[in-house]
């Protein structure tokens, strides 16, 4: 993940108006970091579009509209250039093993190819390069705030799809439905950390409980290296500190730790933080089998959202919203990837949520929903 500071100035210093509209301008992909004596604000953007503000303090995180954000009078802000995914990541609102698989660690890794549309990259094409090449690492299909699949490589060969909630077939199915409009990053890791990510299939949690200090997350790993598990210990600190350890054998194989915009490698005395642990056995294949890889919809049957469904939500979305309906009904169809012709059924609430959070006042946000949701 590329995380370059371009610039720190004492925030009494900044002219925050005349800042945000050039990173506007600019079409900047990063974010605008404030530090106070209270805490943190984070300011992303994506390519000049800024959709959240992020309070982080002894609180917890708080997550406010840039148009209901104040900056603090006094404080350091640092302008931080990163890459698409890195906000995409910060933007999602929910990670668990359990759900995502590999997913969780979307974005992890060396940059192979950075960020395009999808619809410049030949997937034919890619998987004779990575054949060639011995690749591996994995290809991410994702929207500006959520991945929509990962297909991973081993030495070349395709071994595994994943998309949310879906694994093999199906999530190829999902990835063809939503690549429209999307985006695709490549990223290389260490061969020896595949078999693992593809064992996290669905996994069970075999232990779990609460982490107060260092000491109890060493005692679990030293559970985990006496019985010489396959496994991955996973500490749940809140969206501002995510960790995942994984384990062959009972050696450690990779630990990471996921803040808002980055994963990084970390060592095990790198980290000490509280949260709720959660232990998974992983059932390790380590000569995974080669699987089909391809984006050819021919074969493909796409349930897409009825035009008079579609127009109901948008004529209520207007009627709520009022003038400007019509501009941000737009940007989040842009967002997501989608158009009026190809919104997928299978995102239909997902869309409407999206809709619903852009309505500023609480009355019309309740009725919008109230009207959408009984037709």
């Amino acid at each position: 993940m590329r995380q370059e500071v371009k610039e720190k100035i004492n925030l009494e210093l900044v002219n925050t108006e005349a800042l945000i509209e050039d990173l506007r301008r600019k079409k900047f992909t990063g974010f605008v970091k404030i530090t106070t004596w209270e805490g943190e604000d984070y300011i992303p953007f994506y390519e000049g579009t800024i959709h959240r503000v992020f309070i982080v303090s002894d609180r917890g995180i708080e997550e406010t509209n840039y148009s209901h954000y104040g900056f603090p009078q006094t404080g350091m802000v640092e302008i931080v250039e990163t890459d698409p995914v890195s906000i995409m990541n910060g933007l999602r609102s929910d990670f668990s093993p359990e759900k995502d698989g590999p997913l969780c660690i979307a974005g992890y890794g060396e940059e192979f190819q950075p960020t395009s549309p999808a619809i410049h990259i030949d997937v034919e094409q890619f998987n004779s390069l990575a054949k060639k090449s011995h690749l591996n690492g994995y290809i991410l299909f994702h929207t500006q705030r959520d991945p929509v699949g990962m297909v991973v490589f081993y030495n070349g060969d395709p071994v595994g799809i994943f998309a949310p909630e879906r694994i093999g077939e199906r999530a190829l199915q999902y990835i063809k439905l939503n690549t429209k409009g999307s985006f695709v990053s490549i990223f290389l890791i260490d061969a020896d950390l595949i078999p693992l990510l593809l064992a996290m299939v669905r996994p069970e949690i075999l232990k779990e409980g609460d982490i107060t200090v260092k000491a109890e997350l060493d005692a679990v790993r030293d559970d985990i290296k006496n019985r010489k598990m396959n496994a991955l210990l996973y500490l749940d600190g809140g969206r501002t500190n995510r960790y995942y350890q994984f384990f062959y054998r009972g050696q450690e194989v990779k630990g990471l730790l996921q803040r808002l915009f980055s994963i990084e490698e970390v060592q095990e005395g790198e980290v000490d933080f509280p949260g709720r642990f959660k232990l998974y056995p992983l059932y390790v294949d380590t000569n995974p089998r080669p699987v089909k890889f391809s984006l050819s919809v021919s074969d493909t049957v796409i349930d897409r959202v009825p035009p008079q469904r579609l127009n109901e939500i948008k004529e209520a979305f207007t009627d709520e919203m009022g003038p400007v309906a019509k501009i941000v009904w737009k940007k989040l169809l842009d967002e997501f990837g989608w158009d009026e012709e190809t919104l997928p059924v299978g995102r239909l609430d997902e869309f409407i949520d999206r809709l619903a959070e852009e309505i500023p006042y609480d009355n019309h946000r309740e009725a919008f929903l109230k009207r959408v949701r009984r037709t």
